[in-house]
């Protein structure tokens, strides 16, 4: 009987505690490498997306048709519960996955590089913009996968410090480092079309870099055996009606399902527009702030203040039941809005006030997203715990997307300031939507000391006023068990 301090060793090499978890310090130095590129890889094609915001702006495009394009752009988030399928009746390999859709995506930016300053660059660019926000979606799924995996954790990816760190280090190398030389050549050449070329040019360059060093990886790894049932946990269109069953409820639409899709909605409402405002000209309502200063306040210290938010939510969750942290976070949101409603109330705002007023906002938006993630991975259990937080994302894109539709017309009508006004309002459906969640899921739970948080192993009385799974048969979060440790999980539970 081993001594329940003792460490044991994962098969690729890594010192694993009792709890099957290695520390990200144990990890090689490679492996550490190859996390970080492969996340950094994985934001810089978000970055882009982000970026050509700012790009369709500057080239003279309406709010509304920028943010219809960005919602197209999200129709491939919402096939994602669909990819665990495709992936599995095509049987690639996770590395081969990896490397195909970091070329697709290379050859999309460097195409987005090419057709800047033609007549047709717009259409096209959206085009573009859909392959590789489909490409992008892909690359998420094996990331994550391959990230558990290197690492030995089954705990939710989105939610590790390092995942979060490396996201943000590749925004703001995308974002706001790319908008500030954009920016600067710009002053110095005089030619717009030009000025953003170059700096789509120099990101495929960035990005040829990590797609040559993952390739290499790839092909290191082409002998290394694993499971495949993080993405491979779907085989038929009837397994996929059944997740789904199960995951909206069998009579009616669950209360997770319903918080999953109203919780994301009033963010929606500002995400997308938040950057217009920053760069649009002061006539018309906006900040008038140069390529160089948004990179600074939305590229710069709104990434920092995303990444601080989820990573203060996360330390507080270490302390703090879910249930007593929903609703605050829920009001928390309302900062998001309110910072946009006072730089468009100020007459002339300083560019430290715009920063401090983006830090506070993005914060707000940060520990939202963390919330979020987090109830998806307590919500996703069960067989198909994969395709249940898939699912989730789908919802949360669907959210977004609506909300952009919403959000053209809706400013183009009453104006930047009468606007966030209203979606200062809306925030009270994120509130409502976590006032339910809490009354009629988490309302008998017991949050002593003694309670387990949601993304860890344990049963929350409330569960199943979420949703009964029935292959499940006992609460079995997101990352608890696999096909190594569910002996282990079942015994505990006995305990």
């Amino acid at each position: 009987m081993p001594d329940k301090h003792e460490h044991t060793t994962t098969p690729h090499g890594h010192n694993q505690t009792p709890h099957g978890i290695a520390p990200h310090a144990a990890i090689a130095w490679t492996d550490r490498l190859w996390l970080a590129a492969m996340c950094l890889s994985n934001g810089i094609t978000v970055a882009v997306a982000m970026l050509l915001t700012v790009m369709f702006k500057r080239f003279g495009a309406g709010n509304t048709a920028t943010l219809t394009h960005l919602a197209w752009a999200l129709v491939p988030w919402m096939m994602r519960p669909l990819c665990n399928m495709l992936m599995r009746r095509m049987g690639w390999r996770k590395e081969t996955w990896l490397v195909a859709t970091e070329m697709a995506m290379l050859a999309t930016i460097a195409s987005m590089a090419a057709l800047v300053g033609t007549d047709y660059w717009r259409p096209c660019t959206t085009l573009l913009l859909i392959v590789m926000s489909t490409c992008g979606m892909i690359h998420c799924v094996v990331t994550e996968s391959l990230y558990k995996e290197v690492t030995a954790n089954r705990y939710p990816v989105p939610l590790r410090p390092m995942f979060m760190a490396y996201h943000a280090a590749a925004l703001l190398i995308g974002l706001g480092l790319t908008a500030m030389v954009a920016g600067n050549i710009e002053v110095l050449t005089r030619n717009i079309y030009r000025a953003w070329r170059i700096a789509f040019r120099l990101t495929a360059m960035l990005y040829a870099v990590l797609t040559a060093y993952n390739m290499w990886k790839a092909w290191s790894r082409r002998h290394a055996t694993y499971g495949t049932d993080d993405i491979y946990n779907v085989a038929s269109w009837r397994e996929m009606a059944g997740a789904m069953q199960l995951f909206f409820g069998n009579h009616s639409p669950s209360i997770g399902a319903t918080f999953l899709l109203l919780f994301p909605l009033p963010m929606g409402l500002v995400t997308g527009l938040s950057p217009l405002f920053l760069v649009d000209s002061i006539h018309r309502g906006g900040l008038g702030l140069s390529p160089q200063e948004y990179g600074l306040a939305g590229g710069t210290v709104g990434i920092i203040g995303t990444a601080v938010g989820c990573l203060a939510y996360t330390r507080l969750h270490k302390h703090i039941h879910f249930d007593r942290l929903v609703v605050p976070v829920s009001l928390a949101t309302v900062l998001t809005p309110l910072s946009l409603l006072i730089m468009s109330s100020l007459e002339a705002p300083s560019l430290y006030a715009i920063n401090m007023c983006m830090l506070t906002g993005h914060a707000a938006f940060g520990m939202a997203l963390a919330v979020y993630v987090n109830f998806l991975a307590f919500y996703s259990c069960g067989r198909y715990k994969h395709t249940f937080f898939s699912t989730g994302i789908a919802i949360a894109s669907l959210s977004t997307a609506i909300a952009y539709y919403i959000a053209g017309p809706l400013q183009r009508s009453l104006g930047y300031h009468d606007y966030f006004v209203a979606a200062t309002c809306s925030c009270c459906v994120a509130v409502a939507a976590a006032v339910l969640l809490k009354m009629k899921c988490f309302g008998n739970s017991t949050t002593n000391k003694h309670t387990t948080h949601p993304t860890n192993t344990g049963h929350t009385t409330g569960h199943t006023a979420i949703r009964h799974d029935a292959d499940s048969g006992t609460h079995q979060p997101y990352g608890a068990t696999d096909d190594n440790t569910t002996d282990k999980y079942k015994n505990k539970q006995k305990k």
